[in-house]
């Protein structure tokens, strides 16, 4: 179950719920350059863990979980929409792979994933990357053969809009006919 924040943080963006949650997924924080532009906080809903802490430390109850959201806010479901890829594989080291092949595909944030046992590094760049050089590289996401927590990365957008664009983004791995997992944003 998924929570979400609604219309009541409008204008408050009390950071209790901030403090409260176990794995940072309510932004924008206080230090965080969005912080005085946004008008209210939202979840990640790739980031919560669904526990709930945030909800009974809310000074205005702003914080449902979404199955129980009043219908007078349903519009708050919508604010974006997220898109997964799924695992985006590589079948020849040394030749970067496009995220999409859609030059007019934009988005907001593009989260990428390593997946738990794969056993190569996992490298994102932009267009001409060059692994073995680190040219263009953005991030190398390390493995975790024996599975749990893995790395990921965050591109978020400093503009608030669908600016960055999907296909400049590359994937290429150390071993043949792996990848990340990615998921994109869009408002």
């Amino acid at each position: 179950m998924a929570y979400i924040i609604a219309e009541p943080c409008i204008g408050t963006k009390d950071t209790a719920c901030v403090d409260a949650c176990p794995v940072d997924c309510i932004h924008p924080k206080k230090d965080e350059p969005k912080f005085a532009t946004e008008e209210m906080l939202y979840i990640d809903p790739v980031e919560c863990i669904d526990c709930g802490a945030c909800v009974p430390v809310c000074p205005v109850s702003a914080i449902f979980a979404l199955d129980d959201l009043p219908a007078k806010w349903n519009d708050f479901t919508v604010l974006m929409t997220v898109t997964a890829l799924g695992r985006v594989n590589v079948a020849t080291p040394g030749t970067p792979v496009p995220l999409s092949a859609d030059p007019t595909l934009r988005a907001a944030k593009i989260l990428f994933q390593v997946i738990p046992g794969l056993t190569g590094k996992g490298y994102i760049g932009k267009s001409g990357m060059v692994r073995a050089t680190l040219a263009n590289v953005i991030r190398v996401l390390w493995p975790n053969a024996s599975g749990g927590i893995s790395d990921a990365f965050l591109i978020e957008s400093q503009q608030d809009a669908d600016v960055l664009n999907v296909s400049s983004y590359y994937i290429d791995m150390d071993v043949a006919g792996e990848g990340l997992l990615v998921s994109y944003w869009q408002e």
